[in-house]
């Protein structure tokens, strides 16, 4: 019977587009959460990656304004699906842009938002006026923008693609390391890797509990616990995808714990070996750009 009054509700809904995914709206009278699903001509199955709905989690555990998405499970023709309360009308002697203004100065302020949006992105996590809206009696940001989802086709300048994916790289090359202890200065992402560690930097008050509250998992469980029969290359995109997720989240951790608790004695204090001979400098160097400060006219600090 449930499963017949799931159906049912689903056939009820009302569609609705957007550039890269269908919604299914609940009829007015009925009331329950948007379905959101990709376009059918997208290769990626998911209504939304798993790094975004991790992020917007996080935030709001520690009370941003953010109302996220949740895996709500599967359809064989069109994948993997999210769920999302739907917002309300204005309540009565609300003003809508002064609360739009509001909630866009707190993340402009926060270094925690600074550190997981795209770059130069204004309105902050794409903050326009469609995707924000009342959940209750409060104002709150229903579709944001993080920088894990931005892809480069998107992006115009080479370093803001570098800014984009900066602490994936960093992390990825800070494992993969050549054995002559090449200076990670060298690198070519040198700039937007020094502007992020500043932001980990900044963000340090907040991080812990960001890090913690990204890393659980137990709600991605209507995914992993579907009773339909998933096609195995839509499995593959979704393990593909946790997979840059939880990439994402070892980076935060990693470089969180190398900026911020600088005098932690680390396992390579303890390896007197040729091949982490210029592991050392790395991580001095990542940690003295994480004090650089950004000026007013220049979006990332110099090399020193």
């Amino acid at each position: 019977m449930v499963a017949f009054s799931m159906a049912w509700s689903i056939l009820k809904m009302k569609q609705a587009h957007g550039k890269m995914r269908q919604v299914e709206l609940p009829e007015e009278d009925e009331g329950g959460d948007a379905i959101k699903y990709a376009h059918p001509h997208r290769k990626t199955k998911l209504g939304q990656l798993p790094v975004n709905m991790a992020i917007s989690r996080a935030l709001a555990k520690l009370g941003y304004p953010i109302e996220s998405e949740k895996p709500y499970g599967y359809r064989d023709n069109v994948g993997f699906t999210v769920s999302q309360p739907m917002f309300n009308d204005p309540p009565k002697g609300k003003d809508f842009q002064s609360d739009l203004d509001e909630l866009r100065f707190a993340l402009e302020e926060s270094p925690l938002v600074s550190l997981v949006q795209s770059e130069r992105q204004w309105p902050p996590l794409d903050s326009h006026a469609g995707n924000v809206g009342y959940y209750g009696n409060k104002m709150k940001l229903f579709d944001p923008m993080y920088a894990p989802e931005v892809f480069d086709q998107m992006v115009d300048d080479p370093d803001d693609r570098m800014y984009n994916r900066a602490l994936q790289d960093a992390y990825r090359y800070m494992n993969q390391w050549k054995p002559k202890g090449t200076h990670i200065a060298e690198h070519a992402g040198g700039r937007p890797w020094k502007e992020r560690f500043r932001q980990i930097r900044e963000a340090g008050d907040e991080l812990d509990e960001f890090i913690q509250a990204y890393k659980d998992r137990s709600e991605i469980r209507p995914w992993l616990d579907t009773q339909e029969k998933v096609k195995p290359e839509h499995m593959e995109q979704l393990m593909q995808r946790f997979g840059e997720a939880n990439q994402y989240g070892d980076a935060l951790a990693w470089f969180h714990n190398t900026i911020n608790n600088p005098e932690q004695t680390r396992l390579y204090d303890f390896d007197q070996s040729p091949m982490m001979a210029g592991y050392p400098d790395m991580v001095r160097w990542i940690q003295e750009s994480a004090k650089s400060e950004r000026g007013p006219d220049d979006f990332f600090p110099g090399y020193p």
